[in-house]
């Protein structure tokens, strides 16, 4: 198969000058993840992508500083921050920076929300599709689900999934204390501890040779589970 048996030829462009708030619009609203940016004699200057507009202060989503000396997502300052909160939208939603998701899942989770009357709408990669995911990949996580069920008694399809979406109420309780991918974990156990209401919606994820690669391992599934127990007990609980 090649590049032209699987193109788009009806292309959306933008131009130079189009700010980013419309791109993420077009964006939103086309379900694609990315515009090529095309010059008034539609010259080919660049491309804008959903990654692009991730680090914008326009759109709220700069790059914030570490509050320690490990790297942190911007929107794990966002959760644990009741300024930010204040000043910001209804919901706080999540996703991994990696290009596995697609945003127009972030609107059934929406709808999800509303129609359960939920606080928390946790995407589900085995309620949807899990494409390109290795064999290997899904036995690990099948058992972080069972460990999951296990040590939350949420009844959870999926476990360590970045796409999520809060209400506002609810992601003012979420405290993140855990780094990297321990996080994920720590959410859903706080969302227990709160007894927070939620809803599983199906999502499909792209795995790709970049995912794939910075995908846990086992040794990387123990480490995580080792600072999540760890922490637990820093916290006497």
């Amino acid at each position: 198969m090649r590049a032209m048996d699987v193109m788009t030829t009806n292309v959306i462009t933008v131009g130079p000058d189009t700010s980013v708030q419309e791109v993420a619009r077009i964006l939103s609203e086309r379900g694609i993840s990315g515009v090529p940016v095309v010059s008034a004699d539609n010259q080919l200057i660049g491309i804008l992508s959903e990654g692009d507009l991730l680090h914008r202060v326009e759109t709220g989503t700069e790059r914030r500083p570490a509050r320690t000396g490990r790297r942190r997502s911007w929107w794990l300052d966002t959760i644990g921050s009741d300024e930010e909160l204040a000043r910001g939208g209804a919901f706080v939603a999540t996703f991994d920076a990696d290009g596995q998701h697609y945003s127009a899942d972030i609107v059934a989770m929406l709808r999800a929300l509303t129609e359960h009357k939920a606080e928390v709408a946790l995407g589900s990669r085995f309620l949807g599709n899990a494409v390109g995911m290795s064999m290997s990949r899904r036995i690990l996580l099948r058992l972080a689900v069972l460990l999951t069920r296990l040590t939350t008694g949420l009844r959870v399809t999926d476990a360590h999934n970045g796409l999520r979406l809060f209400t506002r109420a609810a992601a003012r309780k979420i405290r993140i204390t855990q780094n990297r991918m321990a996080h994920a974990s720590e959410i859903l156990d706080q969302n227990a501890r709160h007894k927070l209401a939620y809803v599983e919606v199906p999502v499909t994820i792209t795995y790709t040779d970049h995912s794939r690669a910075k995908g846990q391992t086992l040794l990387g599934a123990a480490d995580i589970i080792g600072e999540l127990v760890l922490g637990k007990l820093a916290r006497g609980n």
